[in-house]
């Protein structure tokens, strides 16, 4: 069990600043685009986790999309739970290649330690949520990560 510093922290701050660099650096190539639902976005976490697990995903995102693309980034709450959505319209990922990738150590790139998943996925558990994914060969990967506001 990590040790969480669990605060009352606003998602919809923490991905507007994760966000921000990655806006600057990719505007032609990679649009990322947000798009929020809900009243409140407060919930307990641990900032710094939190930071990790969404510039785990979008960096991610942005490795799977090789040249065009997009990133939309879809925020709801509905009161007792936050939902937040990722798309990326990049390469995809196949069907037994994404039973594994909340797994630690594996990678469907030949860089990188194939540890961005698996970490995300034991920070939203340690903080009571889950993690999941979709993804369509050649369309993009969708990543949905739900979190108990309660």
């Amino acid at each position: 069990e990590a040790s969480l510093h669990k605060e009352a922290i606003d998602i919809k701050e923490i991905i507007q600043e994760t966000l921000e660099p990655y806006k600057k650096m990719l505007t032609e190539r990679i649009p990322i685009e947000e798009n929020y639902k809900g009243e409140d976005f407060k919930f307990g976490g641990d900032k710094a986790k939190i930071n990790i697990v969404l510039r785990n995903i979008i960096t991610n995102a942005i490795e799977a999309i090789h040249e065009q693309g997009s990133i939309e980034v879809k925020v709801s709450s509905d009161k007792s739970e936050l939902a937040i959505e990722i798309k990326d319209t990049g390469i995809g990922i196949s069907d037994d290649m994404l039973s594994k990738i909340f797994e630690p150590y594996f990678s469907t790139k030949d860089v990188g330690t194939g540890l961005g998943l698996p970490i995300a996925k034991k920070i939203i558990k340690d903080h009571g949520g889950s993690i999941s994914a979709s993804s369509k060969k050649n369309e993009g990967t969708s990543i949905l990560i739900k979190l108990p506001q309660k």
